[in-house]
């Protein structure tokens, strides 16, 4: 009996692309609040800027910048939640040099800046 949905095909990509994107991949997950230049992760990678990131986008569906973003993002959202830190903390945690960088970034991903997401969360936490 066949199925009438197709499979998608599974691109493959030889190690020398896929090691060096999973190596950048790891050391953006090991720390969010280092700053990172796509030209200093290739070479920590082992691959050029050009690879790197033309590799990253084919095994992730998204670019090195984004997903770094959206680690921080996500980050900064589980802080404000779960943490009592001052933004300007938060910011640095998430790898932001400045309070004002984080807020804007902030705002510009989630619609909101993060005193006004942590305040929703003050006043609809259970007692």
């Amino acid at each position: 009996m066949e199925s009438s949905e197709s499979i998608p095909a599974v691109q493959t990509h030889p190690i020398a692309v896929t090691r060096p994107v999973y190596t950048a991949y790891h050391i953006i997950n090991s720390d969010i609040s280092n700053h990172i230049i796509v030209k200093q992760l290739a070479k920590q990678s082992g691959t050029n800027e050009c690879l790197l990131k033309k590799g990253f986008r084919e095994l992730f569906n998204i670019s090195i910048y984004q997903y770094l973003l959206q680690c921080r993002m996500k980050k900064a959202y589980e802080l404000l939640h779960n943490s009592s830190l001052k933004q300007k903390d938060i910011a640095a945690e998430c790898g932001y040099e400045t309070l004002a960088g984080f807020v804007t970034a902030f705002r510009k991903h989630f619609g909101k800046p993060p005193g006004e997401l942590r305040k929703f969360y003050l006043n609809n936490a259970p007692n």
